[in-house]
């Protein structure tokens, strides 16, 4: 009995144990399958941080309606981004498109590749049509990616579709209220309405970007302000947002409000350039010796930025200093990471075109001032201050076929791909100050001559018509092409009634100009020089 209560004991431990063993186990089963369940969900939970709408959107129709699909870790996009950011560096856009695409083939709702790839066909490629596919595409799969909106917005701005880029903008800040990029591209855009009647700052003797003479520019003003406002309270620590905002305060006579928003974006991130260079020039006129500190500054904080060297010598040319002024020029020249970041030396057009322009007008040495030219256009064949420079220094040696012939040729580069409309009207005015300059110096006159002229003048006017922050620019071509007309004697109707002529098709155009109408009243004949026209 003994033996057999013991045998019971032992099989009654066994069994307990077995049944133990096999809960345990069952129990880590359960674990192991809830603790998947959760790497899971967390691993596909940034799939609702896009597909989730902002404050205000819809939440109707389809898109909303079908089921987000699973989208790859971020860490891996992030790596194939900065690969492909490197890749460009290194000056291999080919590379840096594979590895877009293959981000984008990765995960469609990731905005960022999207973004990049419109900017490589944008300056790359030259192919606005697709820079914008590309962007739509974007939208296409995620219509609340505010960033998306934001660039598509800045694209349509380039193309002269104003109005729309406004309305991506408004889009762009329905889904994000606190987008700071889309802020201060709003407020940007609304500035450019204000820009019809500059006056001076008694402060700092600078043009001043507002007047607000009307009720629609002190509107536009105000929602320019609320928004910067906006800007930096969502964004406390961009220096981007920081400094746009301080420009608009420096532009609006508060100088003092400028410095500290400066100082505060200085203080974000001490080697922002671009920070000390766009101080820098608020303190120009007032305290030279402070913006000549400035811009040391920002040469120290980033020595291979061409642009800080490019307004330092800007600024040393404005107070005498032509020598150190082609100094800084040529140490620019000398970088090996321009603006665009390609290795191999500058790629910024603009050093080599203010490094042009001061070695013609300052060295008299129209060889030397040929071959910068000549790299400023083979750098950035749309660089239309380039072929404005070249065709001002041609024009007055009296080579007036091949100044127009450089002019032509900045227009053809500038209409391949994504220039504003300004620039263009800027090409063709330079071209009628040619003519004029040509026919001018002609013994007789030559009628299909004047019509060129005539017909370049109603050209770059035509390129101005619609945007409002324009009519400033129109109203100087107007009177430009008035003087003109004014100072040409042809059989037939008399000088004054050519020039009222013109001022008044001016006036229907634009009502509101004071220019204008100061013009229409005065009826004195211009004394003009046959160089008056051809200054750049």
């Amino acid at each position: 009995r003994k033996r057999r209560n013991r045998r019971t004991t032992t099989t009654y431990f066994f069994e307990k144990a077995a049944l133990e063993e096999c809960e345990v186990s069952e129990s880590s089963e359960r674990c192991l399958s809830s603790l998947s369940a959760k790497v899971e969900e967390k691993l596909l939970a940034s799939t609702l941080e896009i597909r989730v709408p902002g404050p205000g959107a819809s939440r109707e129709g389809a898109f909303f309606e079908k089921e987000a699909p699973a989208r790859a870790l971020a860490i891996n996009l992030d790596l194939l981004n900065y690969r492909a950011k490197r890749e460009r560096k290194r000056g291999k856009p080919g590379e840096a498109r594979g590895l877009w695409q293959r981000c984008v083939e990765i995960d469609r709702f990731d905005g960022r590749a999207y973004v990049a790839l419109s900017r490589d066909a944008e300056r790359e490629l030259r192919n606005p049509k697709l820079a914008a596919t590309y962007l739509l595409e974007s939208l296409y799969h995620d219509p609340t990616n505010a960033r998306v909106r934001q660039a598509y917005g800045v694209l349509l701005e380039r193309l002269g579709s104003r109005r729309q880029a406004l309305e991506e903008y408004d889009k762009a800040l329905r889904y994000d209220p606190g987008h700071a990029a889309s802020l201060v591209a709003k407020a940007r855009l609304l500035e450019r309405r204000c820009r019809s009647a500059p006056r001076t700052s008694e402060e700092t003797g600078r043009l001043t970007i507002f007047a607000a003479t009307d009720a629609a520019q002190r509107e536009a003003y105000e929602e320019a302000r609320r928004c910067y406002a906006r800007a930096v309270r969502a964004e406390p620590q961009n220096e981007q947002a920081l400094v746009a905002t301080a420009m608009f305060e420096a532009g609006s006579g508060r100088v003092e409000s400028a410095r500290a928003l400066f100082s505060r974006a200085a203080r974000v991130n001490p080697r922002n350039a671009a920070t000390y260079a766009a101080w820098a020039t608020v303190e120009e006129r007032s305290r030279p010796d402070e913006a000549r500190r400035l811009y040391a500054a920002a040469h120290e904080a980033h020595p291979s930025n061409t642009r800080a060297l490019t307004s330092w010598a800007r600024f040393e040319l404005r107070h005498g200093n032509a020598s150190v002024a082609v100094d800084l020029l040529r140490k620019a020249t000398r970088v090996r990471s321009g603006k665009g970041g390609y290795r191999g030396g500058c790629v910024d057009a603009a050093v080599f075109a203010t490094l042009g322009d001061i070695t013609w007008r300052y060295r008299r040495d129209e060889e030397g001032a040929r071959d910068s030219f000549r790299r400023a256009v083979s750098v950035d064949p749309a660089h239309a201050a380039a072929y404005c420079g070249w065709a001002a220094m041609e024009t007055k040696l009296g080579n007036y076929q091949a100044a127009r012939d450089l002019l032509q040729q900045g227009v053809w580069g500038c209409a391949t791909g994504v220039a504003d409309s300004t620039r263009l009207a800027k090409l063709w005015r330079h071209i009628a100050r040619v003519d004029v300059a040509h026919l001018r110096s002609l013994q007789h006159l030559n009628l299909t001559s004047l019509n060129t002229v005539r017909a370049a003048y109603r050209k770059a006017l035509d390129l101005t018509a619609g945007p409002v922050y324009t009519a400033h620019l129109a109203a100087s071509l107007f009177l430009e092409w008035a003087d003109f007309e004014a100072s040409i004697t042809l059989p037939g109707a008399s000088p004054a009634a050519r020039r009222r002529k013109v001022l008044e098709d001016a006036a229907a155009i634009l009502p509101d100009n004071p220019d204008i109408a100061r013009a229409l009243k005065d009826q004195r004949l211009p004394d003009l020089r046959a160089d008056d026209h051809i200054a750049s």
